[in-house]
């Protein structure tokens, strides 16, 4: 066999995986386009059910509204009351996040790389661990006053602990192998950190983002609770208080939108970073 043929042969093998990888790709795009349209078919259905069974039922709409009546109410406060509302509480979660998945990653960086660090400072960060940040609110708001500032940072406080912990999570689970060879290539440490360490991290450090934005989240509402007067849920508890329930809803509904696009964010921001899983 020459030259020729081998290269021939060669860029039919080539052409034949590349085929087949892209006839995977097809069914399984495919496959995900049908399990989202069976699961729209079935949200839709159970929908459905749930108007029927409570207008037959005659369940008084003070204590469970019918969807339709949640998606009105939704509808027509959705320029006056939900969006700006939810705007700032975006904002508070955001800018909380933001500033908690800093402090995480960075204490979290500090903490796997000295050893030291990690007893000296488990103590106070199982207290923190452990402590409902609801709790704090209060007395942030003693310290802060009622503003945007309180939930952002009950909302810091909140996320950054779950960020920390799997950064250093990650660090540690850097395989033996790799930091040998970087020794063995006369690496520096912050050169074994960057091109090792920290990107052999980033999945856990991803799903540390994954939970803290969620915390994030909760917090927020919590706090937006506990005092202010703007945000989804200072609404929340001013139309549970005038057994406004509809719009009630409508709140959670909004709510539930904006975790769902948080988590999908991340989710996405993952995809495209950690590269090497997919």
């Amino acid at each position: 066999m020459n030259a020729q043929q081998l290269t021939a042969e060669r860029e039919t093998r080539y052409e034949e995986a590349i085929a087949s990888v892209q006839a995977e790709s097809r069914k399984t795009r495919a496959s995900r386009r049908r399990g989202t349209l069976l699961a729209a078919i079935i949200f839709v259905g159970v929908v459905g059910l749930i108007e029927v069974v409570l207008a037959v039922a005659r369940v008084p709409e003070w204590t469970i509204p019918r969807p339709t009546r949640i998606a009105e109410a939704w509808w027509q406060n959705l320029g006056n009351v939900i969006l700006p509302n939810a705007g700032i509480t975006l904002l508070e979660v955001l800018i909380g996040f933001v500033c908690g998945a800093v402090i995480g990653v960075v204490l979290g960086g500090v903490i796997g790389e000295y050893q030291i660090l990690d007893k000296i400072l488990s103590p106070f960060i199982l207290i923190l661990i452990t402590t409902p940040v609801v709790a704090l609110v209060p007395l942030l708001m003693l310290w802060f006053g009622y503003g945007l500032e309180t939930k952002i940072i009950a909302a810091a406080i909140a996320s950054f602990p779950p960020i920390m912990m799997n950064t250093v999570a990650g660090l540690t689970k850097t395989p033996a192998m790799h930091l040998d060879l970087m020794k063995y290539l006369g690496a520096s440490r912050w050169e074994v950190f960057t091109r090792v360490k920290f990107l052999n991290a980033l999945p856990s450090i991803f799903t540390g983002l994954t939970i803290g934005s969620i915390f994030a989240l909760i917090t927020t509402v919590a706090a937006e609770f506990v005092g202010g007067s703007t945000g989804l849920g200072n609404r929340l508890i001013y139309y549970a208080s005038t057994v406004q329930t509809p719009l009630m809803f409508a709140i959670i509904l909004s709510l539930a939108v904006i975790g769902i696009i948080i988590y999908v964010s991340v989710a996405a921001l993952a995809r495209r970073v950690v590269t090497w899983q997919n």
